[in-house]
């Protein structure tokens, strides 16, 4: 970065560095999102009785299985999620055991990404800063875009 007094100059790299860090932040805390609802929604008290009383999770596992016999995660890799479905009982196991580190990263990330936004000035009004600085107007930009992504929650009624 270069700077010019205390305002710094972005240039085109700077920015889609910084755009690639927002964007796999983003990244990181959907999953997070996700195993959190899944987490939530495996806990919640009568969900798995509910589960093994309509068979249990023997048709999912069976065709993850034969997913991941068939070696279709080498010809598909977008869908090589579906091998964590051969044993859900694991995977449920995995997503408790690791619920407190998932909790601990999604605060870091959002810490990481207020940080972003402070250090390059994105609540800024200054119509200097945002000439010197376009990118601002971008960072902002893919900042929020990723509070829009959120998953159900789940609550006691």
């Amino acid at each position: 970065l270069q700077k010019e007094g205390s305002t710094i100059i972005l240039n085109d790299n700077d920015i889609d560095e910084i755009l690639l860090d927002i964007s796999e932040s983003h990244i990181v805390l959907s999953g997070i999102r996700a195993c959190k609802f899944f987490h939530t929604v495996m806990t919640w008290p009568g969900v798995s009785k509910a589960i093994d009383d309509v068979g249990g999770w023997d048709k999912i596992e069976y065709y993850a299985q034969m997913f991941m016999e068939c070696k279709l995660d080498k010809d598909v890799p977008d869908e090589m999620h579906f091998q964590h479905l051969a044993s859900v009982a694991l995977l449920i196991k995995k997503i408790d055991k690791d619920f407190d580190l998932l909790c601990k990263l999604e605060k870091e990330c959002h810490g990481s990404l207020r940080r972003m936004w402070k250090r390059f000035r994105c609540g800024t009004r200054k119509k200097e800063v945002l000439r010197l600085n376009p990118g601002i107007r971008v960072i902002q930009k893919y900042l929020k875009a990723g509070g829009d992504t959120y998953f159900p929650s789940v609550t006691n009624c």
